[in-house]
């Protein structure tokens, strides 16, 4: 949390495209090593160690207000409200009705994720980015057309913005879209 408040504050104070070298040392790695130790292997280029698309959400926060954790902590339990939505329409889409209530009941209600919600972590952003690539994902195999193949790759790309993991996913994306394909032409 600490690490994405000073690179959001950062950003605020004007550096917005991040030009000075921003290292986060944490105190277990302090642990490793001493502090200058870090700074020679670190170096002095600036290096997203982390997708930006957070640390810039918290610096639009910071332009309007002095402290950010109550908007922040408002904003996740919308974007958490609204994965709970897209858990229900995914999983009634595949499973009926009755799993979809069950499933969103089951998210709505997991601890983890309510926990999340009111920390400046991107647990909220992540479900709901996952969720939001998943639910374009079905809508095109279901009604292939190219507005809905521009959406997935703009979800895509949001999602690879608000964290690293999801670069393979664009891939992984494909390769569903190619097996779909592969096994439409085969019947």
């Amino acid at each position: 949390m600490y690490a994405f408040d000073q690179w959001g504050r950062r950003i605020a104070a004007g550096d917005w495209l991040e030009r000075g070298a921003y290292h986060p040392v944490m105190r277990w790695q302090l642990a490793i090593a001493p502090q200058a130790d870090w700074d020679e292997w670190y170096g002095t280029t600036p290096v997203y160690y982390k997708s930006p698309l957070f640390a810039y959400l918290i610096a639009a926060l910071y332009c309007f207000w002095t402290e950010v954790m109550l908007p922040l902590a408002l904003l996740q339990a919308l974007a958490s409200a609204a994965a709970t939505y897209l858990v229900f329409r995914i999983t009634e889409r595949l499973f009926g009705a009755g799993a979809g209530l069950f499933a969103a009941a089951v998210h709505a209600l997991y601890g983890p994720d309510v926990h999340y919600a009111a920390v400046m972590l991107r647990g909220p952003w992540i479900v709901l980015v996952s969720l939001l690539c998943t639910w374009q994902l079905l809508r095109l195999l279901d009604s292939p057309g190219p507005g809905r193949a521009a959406g997935l790759g703009g979800l895509l790309g949001v999602a690879i913005l608000v964290n690293e993991g999801f670069a393979p996913a664009p891939i992984f994306t494909a390769l569903v879209l190619v097996a779909r394909l592969w096994k439409s032409k085969a019947s």
